[in-house]
């Protein structure tokens, strides 16, 4: 069965952010995060934040990026607007408890209960307690049904649940720390900022009208900035230039911030929240405000601390595993909705009209009934195909049996004659290796056209191919031009005569190219790619070896000795070589016998007895006018077998 997908969806006032949450192995873990911030100044504080048209326009970015369809939707939304109130209650029995609350909220709420969504959350009570303490949240219907209508516009859903930022928050908290944890948090805002304290299984939360954009404000005034600047400024205050002018700008805002969380602290304190919560935390996209936690933690005599490593949350490979490290502070509330949705922590608090919510239940039930029953009928047809085919088959005569125990028996003598095949296989093998040597120069080109696709890649300068060469006997003169300093180009080197009097075949060939500058780019900055990405690239190409064998490697050596090789054969002096995996390239001096060579300069890695590599790929013509290069290759030709003799064989 597919493990259930949840998105939950913060739209909070400077950014939507969201989280894509799946309940896996008794685990949580997010498949995907991304935030799409508000663009443009901000409105009015006090304004509705349903008549935030960025928001909107933010959301509708949001879904055109990721196409939420079919999943299910958590959405948690500011609390600036929302309706809190302790609630208490008697004792009483189960069943009545509906009937009690509902007297309370018609009380305590300043509204005709028939237009706004309400709920609550009751705590569990002591065997000393005779009451029990809740909370009562309501918020005003027409609002929730915009947020609804907006989703259902941009058909993003269906939308599961309604809840407010720091209910989302709670939930988070509690998977993390879990339901008995002992904690405050406060979560700062844009526009307002949400004080959450918990402690055996309880919580507390308080939601004050200042965040960050306060902030900004101070500086737009201070220095006369547009919003966007200001923000910006704020935002990025630890590399400001005027770091200590924005910070002292900002310090009324911070001073306001620090006296409404104590004031609230003092109001909690009085309604029963623990006075020592135990860990504390900064959440939100203002907690970034440079500062701030130092002056809290001072202030309030309290360490607060950012939770950026999760304890019961994964972050699958392929999300943005960076995004989600560096703004878990910032998604902590769309982690917590979304969880909420997977019914892995949350206290179950929605303001989805309850009719709604019923004929959404009622609509997946009828959808998972209709699967149910296809797949029911698919399976009893199936069951029944198969029954007819098995009864078909039982009717077979017994002499169809017979005749194909006979035919096993012919086919199995003709298989042991086709076995006894090792001289067509010895032919074929041969046959393969003459395909694999005549297509070796068209190895070698891809590898030259793969390797400038690679340094085009690296970098802005553009390397183009003008020429390819490739045969037995050595390549024909580059061009007439000029080489790096200045000089006619140095004629080809041929390979020397081997000591041991055997001439190893080998293919010759050189690579004319030119590199395009980009804009603001030198000659020399050009020769610099040239030699760092283009040659380097040709050079770990496996088709440009000469050889590759096991060889051992000294420290401080200019000696290096192979188990099995042939390098009076094969090497010669201005040979490249070097220790895979990852060693650098060092120029061979001379070969001293098969098996042993003499490098120019001594072994500067670390001992090590490795897989070598010896290739000869070398420019011999870089010109700094026109930036055209020719480099030269030497390839051992592959061995094949004789195709006359191959065919007189078979004919035998």
């Amino acid at each position: 069965m597919a493990a259930r997908e949840v998105w939950g969806i913060d739209l909070g006032r400077s950014a939507v952010k969201g989280v894509l949450l799946t309940a896996a192995d008794g685990s949580a873990q997010i498949l995907k995060a991304d935030m799409v911030r508000l663009e443009g100044p901000a409105p009015d504080p006090a304004q509705e934040p349903t008549r935030d048209g960025r928001l909107w326009r933010a959301l509708r970015k949001f879904q055109d990026k990721h196409h939420i369809h079919k999943t299910p939707v958590c959405v948690a939304i500011p609390a600036q607007n929302t309706f809190i109130r302790e609630l208490t209650v008697a004792r009483v029995a189960r069943r009545k408890v509906e009937e009690m609350v509902r007297y309370e909220a018609s009380h305590e709420i300043p509204f005709v209960l028939e237009d706004v969504v309400w709920d609550y959350v009751l705590f569990e009570e002591t065997a000393e307690e005779t009451t029990r303490q809740g909370l009562l949240f309501a918020v005003k219907k027409n609002t929730v049904q915009t947020y609804l209508q907006v989703f259902e516009q941009l058909e993003m859903g269906p939308v599961e649940s309604v809840t407010i930022a720091p209910l989302a928050l709670l939930s988070f908290l509690r998977l993390e720390l879990g339901d008995q944890a002992r904690a405050l948090a406060l979560d700062v805002g844009a526009e307002n900022t949400n004080l959450l304290v918990l402690a055996d299984g309880r919580f507390w939360l308080r939601n004050m009208l200042t965040g960050g954009n306060r902030v900004t404000a101070l500086l737009q005034e201070e220095f006369g900035l547009e919003f966007d600047a200001a923000q910006k400024a704020k935002e990025n205050l630890a590399r400001a230039t005027h770091a200590k002018q924005i910070m002292a700008a900002a310090l009324p805002a911070v001073h306001e911030l620090i006296r409404d969380v104590k004031t609230n602290l003092g109001h909690l304190d009085r309604v029963g929240a623990p006075a020592e919560p135990g860990a504390t935390y900064l959440f939100g996209g203002g907690a970034k405000l440079p500062g701030l936690k130092e002056q809290l933690g001072s202030t309030l005599r309290q360490q607060f601390q950012d939770m950026t490593e999760l304890k019961h949350v994964s972050v699958s490979p392929d999300a943005d595993v960076r995004l989600v490290r560096a703004n878990m502070d910032r998604l902590a509330v769309a982690v917590g909705a979304a969880a909420a949705g997977l019914r892995r922590s949350g206290v179950g608090v929605s303001f989805v009209p309850r009719e709604q919510a019923r004929a959404a239940r009622v609509s997946r039930a009828k959808s998972l009934a209709l699967t149910a029953a296809v797949v029911g009928w698919a399976i009893m047809l199936t069951l029944y195909w198969c029954a007819q085919r098995g009864v078909a088959a039982t009717e077979e005569p017994l002499q169809s049996f017979q005749r194909l125990a006979s035919q096993v028996a012919e086919k199995e003598r003709d298989l042991a004659q086709a076995l006894d095949r090792a001289a067509e296989e010895q032919a074929l093998l041969a046959l393969l290796d003459i395909a694999k040597a005549k297509n070796q120069p068209v190895q070698i080109l891809n590898a030259v056209v793969g390797a400038f696709a690679a340094a085009n890649r690296a970098s802005q300068y553009r390397f183009q191919i003008l020429g390819f060469t490739c045969n037995d006997r050595g390549a024909p003169p580059p061009p007439a031009g000029t080489d790096r300093q200045g000089q006619p180009p140095a004629a080809a080197p041929q390979p020397a005569p081997a000591e041991s009097g055997k001439q190893v075949p080998m293919l010759v060939g050189t690579v004319r190219g030119r590199i395009i500058l980009p804009r603001g780019g030198t000659p020399t900055a050009a020769y610099g790619r040239f030699t760092g990405d283009l040659m380097n690239n040709l050079r770990n190409a496996a088709v440009m070896a000469k050889t590759t064998g096991q060889a051992t490697f000294r420290k401080g050596q200019r000696t290096v000795t192979a188990e099995q090789a042939d390098w009076s054969d094969l090497v010669r002096g201005g040979d490249l070589i070097r220790a895979l995996p990852a060693g650098r390239w060092y120029t061979v001096d001379v070969p001293l016998s098969s098996t042993d060579l003499r490098l120019t300069q001594p072994f500067a890695e670390e001992d090590c007895d490795a897989q070598y590599v010896i290739c000869r790929v070398a420019p011999i013509q870089f010109n700094e006018q026109t930036l055209e290069f020719t480099i030269r290759f030497e390839v051992s030709k592959a061995k094949t077998a004789n195709v006359a003799q191959l065919l007189k064989a078979d004919a035998s």
